[in-house]
């Protein structure tokens, strides 16, 4: 049985939405492999279910077929991408229908390959979904200086790895990366952590404040999607982290996706996000976290991202894309 058969065979409306597959070799027999599918809870059905294991039994009764069925808590989990990417971690990818985790785990991977060449320089690499903008932080103490001993020359360290990006052998990720800043410290806004070394717990505030602040910016995600025809969304079910309103926030590592997936994305690799969170919705169901990943407040607009004003009667502004 080979990919293309595979690919075939998953493509069949009849097996559901399917998150990802995976190919391994089966250690425990002489031959023969391990498919296995992943997939949000209701995303896929008993029958969905059902149709796969007979459809490949039928095509290859040595392959061992697994399904998994994520449920939101296990998704929205991972405080980083490399920690999300653990739950799909496969010798061979035979189906990314988002096109989400082939470069999940190239960006991943770009993360060591930083870290192994400036390693004694980097205290954190963080992603920032809206913008898709790689931050690294430089690893300083108090007077500036990089706790290894050795100065560092913010200019330098930003050339040097526009360069490892420019070089990477999968040019897809180079698309994806539209601009790199290196700083001795974490600009405000909401990253997600790249590996596990970036995650650090954001500082904590008064439980009345981040309820306070969490239900306001639910509020404003809701009233969004119901402008921008994604749906209704219940905030009282919404798998969403605690933002921290003062300086920087970590979100999970699954709202990376929209600023990675290759829904909404056209030929020339510019991405319309509505589309972006309207298809990963498809997939992943609660969009709750999606969007808060995409939606920016108090910070100017650019383009290819949105902009929801901090007051109670904020208009989202649409932004208008082209070439």
């Amino acid at each position: 049985m080979d990919i293309n058969q595979i690919t075939e065979c998953l493509a069949d409306a009849r097996c559901g939405l399917l998150l990802l597959a995976g190919l391994d070799p089966n250690n425990n027999a002489d031959q023969g492999s391990i498919l296995t599918i992943h997939a949000a809870q209701g995303a896929i059905t008993r029958e969905n279910e059902d149709f796969i294991k007979t459809t490949f039994a039928a095509l290859d009764p040595g392959c061992e077929v697994r399904v998994y069925c994520h449920t939101p808590d296990v998704l929205y989990a991972p405080d980083s991408l490399e920690r999300f990417s653990r739950l799909f971690d496969h010798e061979q990818i035979v189906l990314d229908p988002t096109g989400s985790f082939v470069r999940t785990s190239k960006l991943t991977k770009l993360a060591r390959a930083i870290r192994a060449k400036f390693g004694y320089y980097i205290d954190r690499i963080l992603w920032q979904a809206e913008t898709s903008k790689l931050i690294v932080v430089a690893y300083t103490d108090e007077t500036g200086e990089t706790l290894s001993g050795r100065s560092v020359d913010m200019d330098w360290l930003t050339e040097q790895v526009g360069f490892l990006v420019k070089n990477l052998e999968n040019k897809d990720l180079s698309k994806v990366i539209t601009s790199i800043q290196v700083s001795g410290s974490a600009p405000s806004g909401k990253y997600v952590p790249v590996d596990i070394h970036s995650y650090s717990a954001p500082a904590p505030s008064s439980a009345p404040a981040r309820k306070r602040g969490l239900a306001n910016l639910l509020a404003r995600v809701s009233g969004i999607a119901a402008l921008i025809g994604l749906g209704a969304i219940s905030a009282a079910n919404a798998k969403a982290p605690i933002i921290n309103e003062e300086g920087y926030s970590f979100l999970p590592g699954v709202t990376a996706l929209v600023g990675l997936t290759t829904l909404g994305e056209n030929s020339y690799g510019m991405r319309n996000r509505y589309q972006a969170i309207g298809g990963l919705r498809l997939y992943f169901g609660d969009t709750g976290t999606l969007m808060m990943s995409t939606f920016k407040t108090g910070e100017p607009c650019s383009v290819g991202c949105s902009d929801v004003d901090d007051s109670e009667n904020s208009e989202p502004r649409l932004v208008l894309y082209g070439s």
